[in-house]
């Protein structure tokens, strides 16, 4: 009984800062995010904004997973499509103001990813703290 019990206690610890690894990407990826819509073209080179897509198409990706982990279907089939826009492999190009307008909503999509996630994470704590994040 102590083992499960120690068990259950690591499975929580490991979904804790899976969760935490996690929400600090999705604020990253906003700052990034909000950082390059207020950035002028004329002032960064191409290669700041291929970063940018490679780091953002990652990000969403990984919190995309997360979601559908989560049940959260809705929320990664929009992050799914942040990856898509974000893509590094073929560039979808749109105009400035464009582009900083899906900056700013994506931002805020990462924004709320990580609201969104930590409200599963407390609630199945709360039901079952010995599972943590239970698939």
């Amino acid at each position: 009984k102590i083992a499960q019990e120690l068990d259950g206690k690591k499975k929580n610890l490991f979904n804790q800062v899976k969760y935490l690894s996690l929400k600090t990407l999705a604020f990253i990826s906003a700052v990034v995010l909000l950082v390059a819509a207020a950035a002028s073209p004329e002032k960064w080179a191409p290669v700041h904004y291929q970063a940018i897509r490679i780091f953002i198409f990652v990000a969403s990706g990984l919190v995309a997973i997360s979601a559908v982990e989560h049940k959260k279907y809705h929320l990664a089939f929009v992050l799914v499509t942040s990856a898509l826009l974000f893509n590094p492999f073929y560039f979808i190009i749109f105009k400035k103001e464009t582009w900083v307008a899906i900056d700013m909503a994506a931002a805020a999509v990462f924004l709320f990813s990580i609201f969104s996630l930590k409200s599963t994470l407390e609630s199945n704590t709360r039901n079952n703290p010995m599972e943590g994040l239970k698939k």
